[in-house]
């Protein structure tokens, strides 16, 4: 099952605050037969540069992947 909406990424916008929550929710979803998600994280325009914005999300995307390739 795939979850096409989620706050999955730490500390970008009201999704989880630490790479901890991160790992506890993404290994909720696994418990509930989610196989894979799509990290629709916000882009607030008004207070972000689109630049900002993609270099936080990327970052946080890496981090994310280096905590899931941990628990395999």
């Amino acid at each position: 099952m795939t979850d096409i909406h989620t706050h999955i990424l730490s500390n970008i916008d009201d999704g989880p605050k630490t790479e901890e929550e991160s790992l506890q929710l993404l290994k909720e979803l696994e418990a509930t037969g989610v196989t894979r998600v799509v990290s629709t994280s916000h882009f607030y325009s008004a207070s972000k540069q689109i630049e900002d914005f993609t270099q936080k999300r990327d970052d946080r995307l890496e981090i994310a992947r280096k905590l899931v390739k941990d628990c395999i």
